[in-house]
């Protein structure tokens, strides 16, 4: 209905200059960037900037944000929809980073399950995306997904859920 007023703010959004360190970061830290396209590369910024500029973002657990942090995230999520566009990530509304590996809780049984004790045990994770939630990430693993050599990319995995739950 109002999608008039998105592309206005989103052309706001891009029209900003794209910081010079913005490409040093994407350059160190997204090992896929080195092989696009100079038109993909442009698109790549401007989607980093909509991504960055629209989505909430927290330090959990005494986790200083940088700036550098969320464009590490936002580059590797924007691979995935390069050529799709960022609306893929419309119900993506937070990004919680923690310093480390989450330790969830054993999960409390529903008001109608016929179970007395907890559920399950707790778990260790590196990342979550969840139903109209946020995405959580470990650091950690967001810095192991942006070597080289890393067969797992924590960023692409969990976002790739939320489009998958879109």
């Amino acid at each position: 209905m109002f999608g008039w007023l998105k592309e206005r703010r989103r052309k706001r959004i891009v029209a900003e200059p794209f910081p010079r360190e913005w490409d040093a970061i994407i350059d160190a830290y997204v090992p896929l960037a080195w092989r696009l396209q100079s038109a993909e590369r442009q698109r790549l910024r401007e989607l980093v900037q909509i991504f960055i500029a629209e989505k909430t973002w927290e330090g959990c657990s005494g986790l200083d944000l940088t700036e550098e942090m969320q464009v590490i995230v936002a580059a590797n999520a924007c691979l995935l929809v390069l050529d799709r566009g960022i609306d893929l990530y419309k119900d993506v509304d937070s990004i919680l980073l923690y310093p480390r590996t989450v330790i969830t809780p054993p999960r409390t049984p529903f008001m109608f399950e016929n179970v007395r004790a907890p559920i399950g045990h707790a778990r260790a994770i590196s990342g979550e995306a969840m139903l109209h939630g946020p995405v959580v990430l470990s650091w950690d693993a967001v810095m192991e997904g942006t070597r080289w050599d890393a067969m797992h990319n924590v960023v692409v995995h969990e976002l790739a859920h939320k489009i998958d739950m879109a």
